[in-house]
């Protein structure tokens, strides 16, 4: 019986492209990239808004 040989490239997980994409800042006329997650809201704290270091600590400064 003949050897199936699988490729690293074959197999989503252990591929070397990025699985996730870049958000962008969602502070209107921001160009950063959005790493950082914040939650929308009090009531609901899994739903996030994405911002960039700068927006996020001014966000998190006003969450009160």
């Amino acid at each position: 019986m003949k050897k199936h040989t699988i490729y690293t490239a074959d197999i989503p997980f252990l591929r070397q492209e990025p699985l996730v994409e870049e958000r962008t800042c969602a502070k209107p006329g921001c160009t950063e990239n959005g790493d950082y997650k914040a939650p929308r809201s009090s009531r609901d704290v899994r739903d996030y808004i994405w911002f960039c270091l700068e927006h996020v600590r001014e966000y998190n400064k006003s969450w009160n």
